[in-house]
């Protein structure tokens, strides 16, 4: 009978190891879509931590269970496994980690780090100091993640291990660096980044303006014509002069979606019709019509008919030849093809252009915008709350209040959404305290 019982437990076990993995799946992909806005992420979250939980009252058992799964575990699997390690606590469950974790395999390092990012108990600083101490290029930008992630002071440990060993320097450490608090050796290492890739390059300039140097950014405007990296930089802590060298890219017809999206962050309202241009780029049609959103607020969404790519091994072999021969995709048992509705901003460049001429003089040429309104403190504030606004834009909404205005609360786009709401409460708070300091409208 024991047994028995002792097998039913495994059994529920494994489910909702499977369950809280497939979650956790579900739960990427959702973060990944534009379409879907912050706040629907919640419910998934919700049902992924109810089956840990079950997983953590499970014990000893459920524990072993976790530990012997990792042999054959999905990346989903690894995720909800290492949060189970976490709340254990037991530091030794992190050496078991390192020895079975495939680093070749990108999906579960990821999975791994975020349940690092979420749930490493403080009390593993000192094992994790330790293998920062000797990390690997596969180990040390992870680490370093981690540490940004849960606030652990180990930038000196980060940074001496770079100084000893330069080849370490990657972009994931150096916006690691970028979350933690500096020092004289990760100054140092920032000063050389200028000699490394352009990936590095970008990072490294965001970690110099989050510490408080935005000057610096101005001796990135004359390399802009010719070079990418410095684009959101400049969207983030440039003035006029900034958006006028951007617009020079739009002009030359070598723009990037990071273009785009420093443009609208700048918001010049001399930008707009030049970003409407891009409209007809169908690479940059989405950037575009966000940046011209997140300069003008003019609400032009509509619903729009995304087909489901036609996947020929899911095909009956009728659909096969229909879609070989005459490019019919396959239909739904309604006649309707496969796929979904989306709301997005239009991409027609005439209602846009035509919004803009009914609307012109409500902007002021010398002053900056934010979704129509001056550019300010609350404005940005209102775009990281806003439940439809895409994952990217929030993210660089994060940046803005650390680098514009200077706000000493941690907020991260990829937290839990129940983490993120406790750190909008105290930024409201901050905000109601601070946006007096700051003219609306100013560059």
């Amino acid at each position: 009978m024991a047994a028995t019982y002792r097998n039913f437990l495994i059994e529920l076990y494994l489910e909702h190891l499977e369950e809280s993995g497939f979650l956790y799946e579900q739960r990427k992909a959702l973060f990944s879509n534009p379409e879907v806005g912050w706040q629907r992420i919640e419910d998934v979250e919700k049902r992924m931590e109810a089956h840990v939980d079950a997983l953590i009252i499970g014990g000893t058992l459920a524990l072993d269970v976790c530990r012997q799964r990792l042999t054959s575990a999905e990346p989903g699997e690894w995720f909800v496994a290492m949060c189970v390690f976490c709340r254990h606590g037991d530091a030794k469950l992190l050496r078991d980690v390192w020895r079975q974790l495939d680093f070749t395999d990108a999906a579960k390092v990821s999975a791994v780090t975020d349940a690092l990012k979420l749930d490493m108990p403080v009390a593993w600083q000192p094992a994790c100091e330790q293998a920062i101490a000797r990390g690997d290029e596969r180990l040390l930008p992870l680490l370093s993640m981690v540490c940004a992630a849960r606030g652990l002071p180990l930038s000196e440990a980060i940074a001496a291990r770079l100084l000893a060993a330069p080849q370490l320097v990657t972009a994931q450490v150096i916006w690691a660096l970028s979350r933690l608090p500096p020092t004289a050796s990760t100054a140092r290492i920032l000063a050389t980044s200028g000699d490394r890739t352009a990936d590095v390059k970008a990072v490294a300039l965001l970690a110099i303006l989050r510490a408080g140097q935005r000057e610096l950014v101005r001796g990135c405007y004359p390399l802009v014509a010719a070079e990418e990296w410095p684009q959101i930089a400049m969207g983030l802590a440039g003035d006029r002069k900034a958006a006028a060298a951007l617009q020079q890219r739009l002009r030359s017809r070598s723009c990037t979606r990071d273009t785009l999206y420093a443009l609208g962050l700048l918001g010049d309202p001399s930008s707009v019709r030049a970003l409407c241009d891009c409209l007809s780029n169908e690479a940059l049609a989405d950037s575009a019509s966000w940046a011209l959103y997140w300069i003008t607020g003019a609400e032009l969404f509509e619903e729009v008919f995304v087909a489901e790519p036609v996947d020929e091994n899911t095909l009956f072999p009728h659909e096969i030849a229909a879609w070989r021969e005459r490019g019919e995709m396959p239909k739904r048992s309604d006649g309707k093809p496969f796929g979904v509705t989306v709301r997005q901003l239009t991409r027609d460049a005439s209602i846009w252009n035509r919004w803009l001429t009914e609307n012109v003089a409500g902007f002021d040429a010398n002053r900056r915008y934010r979704r129509g309104q001056l550019y300010s403190l609350r404005a940005v504030y209102q775009c990281l709350v806003d439940p439809d606004i895409p994952h990217r834009w929030r993210e660089l909404s994060c940046e803005e209040l650390v680098v514009r205005f200077r706000c000493p609360i941690a907020i991260e786009v990829d937290w839990r959404v129940a983490e993120q709401r406790r750190a909008f409460a105290q930024i409201a708070d901050w905000i109601q305290q601070s946006e007096s300091q700051f003219v609306s409208g100013d560059w």
